[in-house]
């Protein structure tokens, strides 16, 4: 673990942490694109959880709401991933340990097993309840647990704010 902190403190202190670290604007800037960006991700798949729980778009299939939300998640996962990345240059050593960073980064793993597990157990049955207004069970779970995992995907998210403003003004 030792080795991996050094590399993180050479992250952090590397031009790329530095910079962002030390500009006026630069992790405000990249702050707010990641925010943007995760606001894609969850704004496109929430719709899509609605209508696997039947909360919402209940006379349209699930796989055309699917088709036409995927796109945005994927794009908005893709800039919140970079975005993240780079504002994490700037204090990796610290977020490797700060706890709402690893409720994020749990909940975001949880969110990504959950996606997986819908798909191989779920999804290959999607003929049979495709245009059903209420969905088996197990796709109404899967459902509430993506809404619950990105949910505190965003609270664990803000609250790093919280945890790191003595270091980064905010």
């Amino acid at each position: 673990m030792n080795g991996f902190m050094n590399f993180l403190m050479s992250v952090q202190n590397g031009p790329l942490g530095t910079y962002i670290r030390e500009s006026d604007w630069a992790f405000p800037t990249l702050e707010s694109i990641h925010v943007f960006f995760l606001t894609l991700v969850f704004g496109s798949i929430i719709l899509l959880d609605l209508r696997l729980i039947g909360l919402a778009f209940t006379d349209r299939r699930v796989s055309s709401v699917t088709r036409d939300v995927m796109n945005f998640t994927w794009w908005g996962f893709a800039g919140a991933a970079l975005s993240g990345s780079i504002l994490f240059t700037s204090y990796a050593h610290k977020y490797a340990t700060d706890p709402p960073t690893l409720i994020k980064f749990g909940a975001m793993g949880l969110a990504g097993i959950n996606m997986l597990v819908y798909e191989l157990v779920a999804h290959p049955s999607i003929s049979r309840w495709d245009d059903a207004a209420k969905t088996p069970v197990r796709v109404r779970v899967a459902g509430w647990l993506s809404i619950a995992l990105w949910l505190t995907v965003i609270f664990a998210g803000r609250w790093i704010g919280f945890t790191t403003q003595d270091q980064n003004g905010g």
